[in-house]
């Protein structure tokens, strides 16, 4: 008899073999060979340390379309204008497409960026752009140009604010074709900017700022609210982002008028909602404080999550107590959450110490919840937001064992 001869197995391929493989058969940029293997996208930090938590990669997605829409005044803008000063601040540029005429340099400078910086910011106003295909041309030169390498955010303010050419022309006025005209143009130019960063593998981040309108539709379906330009987003932004207004912070002050006392409204609470993303779980929340004054206020939010989270010690119902390992003196401090605000505004090594805790532990408690999700482990069903609740049967869990028989 003879012995059948044993098949040696091949060696198992390295995965940096087969992504080097991948790159030269296919041409992929090195850069996003890269991403791949060290597993986390870069991204632009926004200013709000809460908001940058839930995106799950510490802020908006380099080399991607971001979409930042709520209410007015809600915050959308600001959001832009202090990840602008944070892009800045990494050395590179910031452009600025100014359709609703309303940037502001003073105000701009009081959230984070240098508007008056001129090597590092670039204005564009509403009399070079008044289209929308327009602010599109001006797009693609800019991702055309040798500088491109170098500008690490563009700002679109705002997608309602500009008007397609159709509309400008007001040639149609009245016809049916101007209720989509916005929608079509989106549709059209939306995949080619979305091709055109992917392709030059830009680390540019394109953000739009959107307004929210009341749905239209008299059915009685779908959302109370929606967003101009139709669907075309929620197919080409990588990352989607809702501001909501929740309500004020206020203070008793003298009116500087009547010299009377009255509640005065200085900053107002905002929750963002991650309602579309490509890196990260969809539907995380988190609210902020913003300041009329000062922008979005990290101390006053952190102070107050620490509080709730319990990392501070409740020693009355108005006093809390630091524990050292938050204070870079290495001692422990007590007072009420005004007095904690005042002594992490002027130590900014003790905030740093609390905010990257916070960030720390609050990844470390998402992850554990991740890992230990089961499909079987629900509490219900809920309607989608664009479902009426009375369209949906308010089912049970299913049993899966009944789905055996």
């Amino acid at each position: 008899m003879t012995k059948e001869s044993k098949k040696t197995p091949t060696p198992r391929k390295k995965v940096g073999d087969t992504f080097e493989k991948l790159a030269s058969d296919l041409a992929v940029n090195e850069k996003d060979i890269q991403r791949l293997l060290d597993g986390t996208w870069p991204a632009w930090a926004t200013g709000s340390v809460v908001a940058d938590l839930i995106m799950g990669i510490g802020g908006f997605p380099q080399g991607r379309i971001v979409e930042c829409y709520g209410k007015p005044s809600s915050g959308k803008s600001a959001l832009f204008m202090a990840c602008a000063g944070n892009v800045q601040r990494a050395g590179k540029k910031v452009v600025m497409l100014d359709f609703e005429r309303t940037f502001d340099p003073a105000w701009a400078k009081v959230l984070g960026m240098d508007p008056y910086d001129k090597t590092t910011f670039a204005w564009i106003k509403s009399e070079n752009i008044k289209t929308m295909e327009q602010g599109f041309n001006i797009l693609y030169k800019i991702l055309d140009s040798p500088d491109a390498k170098d500008i690490g955010l563009i700002i679109w303010d705002s997608l309602a604010g500009a008007s397609p050419q159709a509309i400008a022309d007001k040639e149609d006025v009245g016809k049916a074709s101007r209720v989509a005209s916005r929608a079509s143009v989106l549709s059209e130019e939306l995949p080619k900017l979305a091709e055109k960063l992917e392709s030059g593998g830009h680390t540019t981040t394109v953000g739009f700022v959107n307004q929210m309108r009341k749905n239209l539709d008299m059915t009685g379906y779908g959302p109370k609210d929606t967003t101009p330009g139709g669907f075309a987003f929620e197919h080409a932004a990588s990352l989607r982002l809702s501001i909501k207004h929740k309500g004020f912070e206020t203070k008793t002050t003298i009116d500087e008028f009547t010299l009377e006392k009255r509640i005065e409204k200085i900053g107002q609470r905002v929750i963002f909602t991650v309602e579309k993303t490509k890196h990260g779980q969809r539907g995380r929340t988190a609210e902020a404080i913003f300041m009329f004054q000062n922008g979005f206020d990290n101390v006053r939010t952190l102070v107050e999550l620490a509080g709730k989270r319990g990392d501070f010690e409740k020693v009355t119902a108005q006093k809390f107590k630091v524990p050292a390992k938050f204070t870079s003196e290495g001692k422990e401090i007590e007072g009420t959450e005004e007095t904690l605000r005042k002594y992490f505004y002027t130590n900014k090594e003790s905030y740093n110490l609390l905010e990257t805790y916070i960030k720390m532990d609050v990844e470390r408690v998402y992850q554990d919840k991740v890992a230990s999700f089961s499909f079987t482990d629900t509490d219900g069903f809920v309607p989608a937001d664009d479902q009426p609740d009375n369209t949906v049967p308010n089912t049970s869990v299913i049993d899966l064992k009944n789905l055996e028989n």
